[in-house]
């Protein structure tokens, strides 16, 4: 797993660590520095997102629903 951090902030802007308890950052990749060399090194299959699974579905299906009248044309895929 590779974090990216910011090479060049904004103008006044700094980064700010946030404890674990309170949200991950998980940027997955075949392999970190590219090539492929990676892949057969010792993994971990990581599904501590499924925690917050149903809870990210239902957030994301209300903010869809909220779009639809403003998006129609171009969410028409939308759920009722």
């Amino acid at each position: 797993m590779g974090n990216h951090f910011v090479w060049e902030f904004l103008a006044g802007k700094t980064m700010m660590n946030i404890p674990p308890d309170m949200g991950f950052l998980h940027h997955y990749r075949v392999c970190e520095f590219g090539g492929n060399d990676c892949i057969n090194t010792t993994h971990v299959v990581d599904r501590r997102t499924y925690t917050w699974r149903d809870s990210m579905v239902e957030g994301v299906a209300l903010r869809l629903r909220l779009l639809q009248p403003v998006c129609q044309n171009i969410l028409p895929f939308l759920i009722e």
